[in-house]
């Protein structure tokens, strides 16, 4: 094996000129991305350009366009989350609840991080951007999995009318979280460990 020697020298045209990272450039036109998809998938060779069948762009077409943007991507949950109130039994007491105690507020805290719904791009679960449904709510995701809790005490509950769509929100989701306050003289921790904090039960809608 042989070695040449290297010997430094100040000739600038041997110079090797410092290499710097690509600036990043946004795509000039929709076709960029088309093609860069087409590419992606393998259908830019020319055996597979016979394939290729061009749609007729009509109002099914649009429609169809419409409902594929719609699915989601990612398993979605509907969870439902009530409070009750010393003494609540009645069904409009308990959906007239605004807020709970402060151990509820931690928990329900502690389910998700709260969303602002109006701005919201996740999952919705039925929930409304202009308000008619809450402002916020809280929100779980991981890269497969999308949650929203429907809490009882975050929705408008000031007519007949937001009563019933609080109930039809609430009674229509697979999981029902009650948070039961506690009898006077117990603390709520007293009375609900750690463990047993919540109860669910399943529902059809």
């Amino acid at each position: 094996m042989r070695s040449w020697p290297w010997r430094q020298t100040e000739d600038p045209s041997i110079r090797a000129e410092r290499q710097r990272e690509p600036t990043h450039h946004e795509p000039k036109s929709p076709f960029y991305l088309c093609r860069l998809l087409l590419n992606d998938l393998g259908m830019n060779s020319w055996d597979r350009r016979k394939s290729f069948h061009l749609l007729k762009k009509n109002s099914k077409l649009l429609r169809e366009l419409k409902n594929l943007d719609s699915r989601q991507c990612r398993e979605t949950h509907k969870i439902a989350v009530f409070y009750i109130g010393e003494g609540q039994e009645d069904k409009c007491s308990i959906l007239s609840n605004t807020e709970g105690s402060q151990a509820y507020e931690d928990f329900v805290s502690g389910l998700g991080w709260e969303v602002n719904l109006a701005t919201h791009c996740g999952f919705m679960g039925g929930l409304q951007r202009n308000g008619s449904t809450g402002s916020t709510a809280p929100y779980y995701a991981t890269s497969n999995m999308e949650v929203i809790f429907h809490v009882s005490t975050r929705m408008p509950s000031d007519s007949d009318d937001s009563i019933t769509k609080k109930l039809r929100h609430l009674g229509n989701d697979e999981v029902q979280i009650v948070w039961v306050g506690a009898p006077l003289g117990i603390t709520e921790e007293e009375s609900f460990p750690p463990t047993s904090e919540m109860s669910s039960s399943s529902s059809t809608p």
